[in-house]
């Protein structure tokens, strides 16, 4: 399912051309799966901060695999081991969206979409996605925002 997402080295292998097949967020690599969603200089901080935000010894994903999986163990109960999931899924789609209005915004918006505190959207849209849409029980959202283990309180 993954390699259907249009990376610059998913366009170049289906023969289009494009000026450059660099990932738009550091331009010092190919833009390919694992680059782009584990080793980008720019994404790596983001998985530092949902394990750190999570309390979570998991190591930083070395691999795409690793980004889906985790030890639930440490997470004290199943639906903190799901909510965390969802948490990493939802990086994943934040990281995909905030690549995408890099690429399609104008040259001089660059700095500004780069600057941008994923991890802020991150907390906001698992608290929404989470409480909408599953039967987890997750509380204020303050409480989640500054500690998202508290759906263990509720």
């Amino acid at each position: 399912m993954l390699n259907a997402l249009a990376t610059y080295s998913n366009l170049v292998s289906r023969g289009i051309s494009l000026p450059s097949s660099l990932c738009p967020f550091c331009n010092t690599e190919v833009e390919d799966l694992l680059h782009l969603f584990v080793k980008c200089k720019f994404v790596v901080p983001l998985w530092k901060n949902i394990l750190s935000w999570w309390n979570s010894s998991d190591p930083i994903p070395v691999d795409l695999n690793n980004a889906f999986g985790s030890t639930c163990y440490q997470m004290g109960s199943s639906n903190a081991c799901k909510a965390f999931y969802a948490s990493r899924l939802i990086l994943l789609w934040l990281v995909w969206k905030w690549r995408n209005k890099l690429v399609h915004s104008p040259s001089d918006k660059r700095q500004s979409i780069l600057n941008e505190d994923v991890l802020v959207d991150l907390k906001i849209l698992s608290f929404l996605w989470l409480k909408n849409r599953s039967k987890l029980v997750l509380g204020e959202f303050e409480d989640w925002r500054c500690n998202p283990l508290s759906i263990e309180k509720h």
